[in-house]
């Protein structure tokens, strides 16, 4: 089957559940679908204030294969306990690429790149912390558990750079990287919308990618994963050159239309 080779691509790695469950992967579902995910976020975003947490959300779903992985190692005892004293943990279903845009809008990413997105939030200023360091965990199943351990011990104690960041160049440069972003990310909504049905009815139905649809999988999962990393490339530029006092004229990259555009 076509479209099986291409999950087992780097480009967009899922698996049903009959894979993970054979692969000794989690079999419990964590993901949150209330009606409004915002008062569970709000809440545990109180709990971590009062005592002294990060708020860490992780967006996904039981369909993905990196997502399988990354709850198959937060299982493991001693990640399990670093996350229970440091975090409050919300997972989010996005559903078939459907849901998720109004968690990730709150705290100023204008949209999901994949999944598992996993943001670490400072809740007393709503900050997203890790957003130069999120690229990784769209890959979270190929990522080794001792990462996984020096990672969020890590995020755990981050410290805010005040300075820096109150910095009014690096506010501008900012901006400047989040206009780009969210022109991109309307466009990659748009494709989520068209092709997220398609993946559901692969899912949930065993209806296979048509050779078309498949090329236009691939097509997304290039510009996502690159507009994220290219982003995150800016965003670290700018900061090396306020902490520098150097210059930065930035320049962005123009894409081309899809080939459904």
């Amino acid at each position: 089957m076509r479209i099986s080779h291409f999950l087992l691509s780097a480009l967009f790695l899922l698996a049903p559940l009959s894979f993970a469950a054979e692969h000794g992967e989690p079999k419990s579902d964590p993901f949150y679908r209330g009606a409004d995910v915002q008062l569970e976020i709000d809440a545990k975003l109180a709990l971590a204030k009062r005592e002294n947490k990060k708020l860490l959300l992780v967006l996904g779903a039981q369909w993905c294969h990196d997502t399988q992985g990354l709850l198959r190692n937060f299982d493991k005892p001693e990640l399990q306990k670093t996350l229970q004293v440091h975090y409050e943990v919300v997972f989010v279903d996005v559903a078939y690429l459907s849901k998720g845009f109004d968690v990730t809008k709150r705290f100023g990413l204008p949209i999901f790149y994949g999944t598992p997105t996993v943001m670490v939030v400072d809740p007393e200023t709503e900050t997203l912390i890790n957003r130069p360091s999120m690229t990784q965990w769209l890959s979270a199943d190929s990522v080794s558990y001792t990462q996984y351990k020096r990672y969020f011990a890590k995020m755990s104690s981050h410290a805010v750079d005040v300075k820096l960041e109150g910095s009014k160049r690096l506010a501008d440069y900012l901006s400047q990287i989040q206009q780009y972003e969210e022109v991109q990310a309307k466009r990659i909504k748009l494709a989520y919308q068209r092709l997220g049905p398609v993946l559901e009815n692969y899912q949930e139905n065993g209806v296979d990618f048509s050779e078309k649809e498949d090329n236009e999988w691939r097509e997304l999962a290039r510009f996502r994963y690159g507009v994220q990393k290219r982003a995150a490339e800016f965003r670290q530029q700018a900061r090396d050159a306020v902490k520098n006092q150097q210059e930065l004229e930035l320049s962005f990259p123009s894409h081309k239309k899809f080939s459904w555009e």
